[in-house]
């Protein structure tokens, strides 16, 4: 099992993420993953939230794939806020 990316995202990491690229703020905990970081971010006055954070060494077909499958639940699942950004984007 491959814990590079997960050792070194912590939630207070994902709490600075959730801020100041998204405006959220709430309690963050981490959720369990096989190599990437997911956080479940609770608000107090809004919808709850999840934090997914690729890891760019899974290879961007692996990469592309997760990104079409979240976009594909954004449409189908509501309420679902979708903000997804390719490593290569950035």
């Amino acid at each position: 099992m491959h814990f590079g990316l997960r050792r070194r995202i912590l939630a207070a990491q994902a709490e600075r993420i959730l801020r100041d690229t998204y405006g959220l703020f709430g309690s963050v905990r981490m959720l369990p993953g096989e190599r990437d970081c997911n956080f479940h971010l609770h608000t107090p006055d809004a919808p709850d939230y999840v934090l997914k954070i690729l890891d760019r060494e899974a290879g961007s077909e692996t990469i592309d794939c997760q990104l079409s499958v979240l976009r594909h639940l954004a449409t189908r699942i509501r309420p679902c806020r979708s903000h997804a950004f390719s490593p290569r984007a950035r």
